[in-house]
């Protein structure tokens, strides 16, 4: 893998006495420790992805601001806390990027059950292990619910279940 080194880099190497060689061995040896975590990681991942009948970890979720019906707009509307939506199920955090911090943790994970799949959306359930919000009986909620657009993985909706 090529390591571009900046001109202004090589410059100041120089005027410190450090060779563009030892920059760049230094360089090749990040890059190829980077390298090596993400051929662990992904073949960690795999392992576990073959134990499951889910959708593969490189399946990116878009998420966008959106606006009430779809996306994090709607999620932060109706599904905090704060939200003044009191019928909605909620997550325990009000902040916004623990929220799609969680919605990504979820994603991420091996475990997502497909619960149904029609008009252009996939719903999906997801167990977190852990207390993520209340359902709409107000009773702790464990699971987390995904609403995505089949078609590019739009977030329509995401909120906690029991």
């Amino acid at each position: 893998m090529p390591v571009i080194i900046p001109s202004k880099i090589l410059l100041t190497s120089s005027i410190f006495g450090v060779t563009a060689s030892a920059i760049f061995a230094f360089s090749q040896t990040i890059v190829e420790g980077m390298i090596s975590v993400k051929k662990a990681c992904s073949s960690r991942a795999s392992e576990k992805e073959s134990k499951s009948n889910s959708l593969p970890l490189d399946v990116s979720l878009s998420i966008k601001e959106g606006d009430q019906k779809a996306g994090m707009v709607h999620v932060m509307e109706k599904h905090v806390s704060k939200g003044e939506y009191l019928e909605f199920s909620k997550f325990t955090s009000d902040d916004k990027a623990e929220v799609i911090r969680l919605i990504l943790e979820g994603w991420q994970m091996t475990s997502k059950k497909l619960l149904s799949d029609e008009n252009g959306k996939q719903k999906w359930a997801i167990d977190m292990d852990r207390k993520i919000g209340y359902g709409k009986d107000k009773k702790p909620a464990t699971k987390l619910i995904i609403v995505v657009r089949e078609s590019d993985n739009y977030l329509i909706t995401a909120y906690p279940r029991c």
